[in-house]
């Protein structure tokens, strides 16, 4: 891969931050290389091969779920991303419990769509996985009865923006 500088940098206009809503499914390396999505030139994804997974939504209150990059660089000259992301479910119900329990033990793709209405995929090659599930009932009457889930993903690539097109293809519920 070529390392020269094509072009530069010019600042957009401002936008919001945070996310609206997450997607997840699991991450299935059955899958063609482990993962069903393809790439355009741009590195965008523009299609899914094989059979379409079910990804579940988790909806988050405003400025309650968050999503960030991190660059991971080796000392022998490797370079990557980290990806991390939060999110709160709220309740303290069997079932929620049984959500939240599930989600610490299964590897996951993720969909992740911005307060802008942009998506962007966790997991395009390797799996996510819960790092930290922090919950409970709270002290005071207004803490919340809630956990927050952490999960995070290792990629030699920042996560590719997923475009409008193959999301209304695929099976959100």
């Amino acid at each position: 891969m070529s390392c020269a500088l094509t072009s530069g940098y010019q600042l957009p206009c401002r936008v919001t931050s945070g996310i609206q809503a997450v997607y997840i499914t699991s991450f299935d390396p059955t899958h063609s290389n482990g993962y069903p999505f393809t790439l355009d030139g741009t590195g965008a994804v523009n299609g899914i091969s094989g059979t379409t997974p079910t990804f579940y939504k988790f909806e988050q209150r405003l400025e309650q779920g968050s999503y960030m990059e991190s660059g991971i660089y080796g000392e022998n000259g490797s370079a990557g991303f980290s990806q991390k992301m939060e999110i709160t479910i709220e309740g303290y119900d069997q079932a929620t419990k049984n959500i939240i329990s599930i989600l610490n033990k299964g590897s996951w793709k993720v969909i992740v769509l911005d307060q802008n209405g942009n998506f962007v995929l966790m997991g395009y090659q390797n799996p996510v996985l819960v790092t930290t599930a922090d919950g409970g009932l709270g002290k005071s009457l207004v803490d919340g009865v809630k956990t927050t889930l952490t999960f995070e993903g290792k990629e030699a690539v920042q996560a590719p923006t997923v475009l409008s097109s193959v999301v209304s293809t695929l099976g959100l519920v």
